[in-house]
């Protein structure tokens, strides 16, 4: 038994799409529009699923937003701000 001596390593897939990352020290504004983001096994990937910004609570020293959803769906109103990107960024979004 070899343990993988012999093993050959393939380069990583090149993915052509990679969803823009949310500035760093953004500054989030209530009133803004905002877009839901899902993670997959390709990376975060952009939803249809559009909202109003309201503002933020703090959950177990959590910051998170209170979104109001433009569609009818069942995410919750209050969510992670790592699944939401400003519709901003998206060129037709807003």
């Amino acid at each position: 038994m070899d343990h993988g001596k012999k093993a050959v390593i393939k380069a990583t897939e090149h993915r052509p799409f990679q969803l823009p990352r949310t500035p760093r020290n953004y500054d989030w504004r209530p009133g803004e529009e905002v877009v839901y983001v899902q993670p997959t096994a390709a990376g975060w990937m952009l939803t249809s699923i559009v909202g109003t910004l309201i503002g933020f609570v703090f959950n177990n020293g959590k910051k998170r937003a209170v979104v109001i959803w433009h569609s009818e769906t069942s995410i919750s109103p209050t969510i992670g701000l790592q699944r939401l990107r400003p519709a901003s960024l998206f060129h037709g979004l807003n």
